[in-house]
C-alpha cells in the first residue's frame, strides 16, 4: 500500500498538470482562431477550418483524460495498483509519470503487443 502522504503529493501534481494542459488547450484554440482571422465569438466557416479548431483543442484533451483516470483512481482508492497485473506501481514511476496506470513490465507488454 502506498503512504498517503506519497498519495497526496502525486493528486497535488495531478491538479497543478490537469490545470496547466487545460490552459494550453484553451491558449492553443485561441491562437488558433487568431491565425485563422476569427475572433472569439465567431465561429469557422468552413469543414477544414472546422476540423482545424477541433484538432488543436483535442490535441492536449488526450492528457487530461489520463489525469482524470488518475484521479478518480485515487477517489476509489486503487491508486497505485497495476490495471494489469494488480502489483503495487514503483513509487519512482508514479513520480515520474503521476498518471501511470501500469506497471512498467505490464507498459512494455501492452507496447509490445498493441
Amino acid at each position: 500500500m502506498l503512504d498517503p502522504e506519497f498519495i497526496q503529493e502525486r493528486k497535488d501534481d495531478l491538479l497543478e498538470l490537469r490545470h496547466e494542459r487545460l490552459g494550453g488547450i484553451q491558449r492553443n484554440h485561441e491562437n488558433l482562431m487568431r491565425s485563422l482571422g476569427l475572433d472569439s465569438g465567431s465561429e469557422p466557416e468552413d469543414a477544414a477550418s472546422d476540423l482545424m479548431t477541433c484538432l488543436a483543442v483535442s490535441h492536449g484533451s488526450g492528457n487530461v483524460e489520463l489525469i482524470d483516470e488518475a484521479l478518480d483512481r485515487i477517489e476509489a482508492g486503487t491508486y497505485g495498483v497495476c490495471c494489469g497485473c494488480k502489483q503495487l506501481i514503483n513509487e519512482e514511476r508514479l513520480e515520474y509519470f503521476p498518471m501511470a496506470a501500469l506497471c512498467i513490465d505490464c507498459q512494455r507488454l501492452a507496447e509490445y503487443s498493441g
